[in-house]
């Protein structure tokens, strides 16, 4: 099995969206009422930098980080995923941390909502630094979401 990470393209977006996990799915949806392929699309051109995970030339993953306005100091971190990321185990996890480096490098905070409902999500950003913080209605279907936030280093 070949895995490599890649810098994320449309194709990709277009490539994944059929495939993409049914919680991140359901948690696009919860949050923005975005099918996967808007989702993938507009996360993708909100972004600073993305990257894609390809095994075997094959999209499994996306993700990337980006700011809402130009006087943003906070990068806002996202990740999308197919069911085939678990083929890779510990390779993702163990790649965590360079990426999550380098978005701190561009932002001294990153700060996302995560559906209540992706308990696995929350305990790897749990894992990674980020702070947990209690659910709260949010986003189109008024949902749980938690408020997730990591500082660099200052």
């Amino acid at each position: 099995m070949e895995v490599k990470v890649v810098t994320a393209t449309r194709n990709h977006a277009h490539a994944m969206a059929p495939h993409m996990r049914k919680k991140d799915a359901a948690e696009v949806w919860a949050a923005y009422h975005h099918c996967p392929k808007e989702a993938l699309v507009r996360s993708l051109r909100a972004s600073t930098s993305a990257w894609t995970v390809l095994v075997d030339g094959t999209p499994v993953m996306m993700f990337g980080v980006g700011s809402f306005n130009l006087l943003d100091c906070q990068g806002h971190p996202w990740l999308l995923a197919t069911d085939k990321i678990r083929n890779l185990g510990t390779r993702i996890i163990r790649g965590t941390r360079k990426y999550l480096d380098i978005m701190l490098e561009m932002y001294p905070e990153l700060v996302n909502y995560v559906d209540a409902r992706q308990t696995s999500t929350l305990r790897w950003l749990r894992w990674c630094g980020f702070s947990i913080h209690e659910a709260q209605d949010f986003g189109a279907e008024g949902l749980p979401f938690h408020k997730v936030t990591l500082r660099g280093r200052s």
